[in-house]
C-alpha cells in the first residue's frame, strides 16, 4: 500500500496516491516518480501555491470538454 511506497515522497504526492487507491487505482514506480518529480519542481521555483488543476474524468475529453 502507500506507507511502503511512498518513502521519501512529498507529502502531495502520498495524498494524490491514497485518493487514487481509494477509487481502486493504481501507478506504476515510474509514473509515481514523474508526479513526485513534477510537484518537487513546482515547489523549486516557488510555483505550487500558484497552480490550479482542471483534474477531467477519464472518459472526458479536453477538445470538447464533454
Amino acid at each position: 500500500m502507500i506507507s511502503s511506497k511512498s518513502y521519501g515522497l512529498q507529502t502531495e504526492t502520498r495524498q494524490y496516491l491514497r485518493r487514487l487507491y481509494s477509487y481502486g487505482r493504481e501507478l506504476n514506480s515510474s509514473d509515481v516518480a514523474d508526479i513526485d518529480n513534477f510537484i518537487k519542481g513546482l515547489k523549486q521555483f516557488n510555483l505550487w501555491q500558484n497552480v490550479v488543476f482542471w483534474p477531467l474524468r477519464s472518459q472526458q475529453n479536453i477538445v470538447t470538454g464533454k
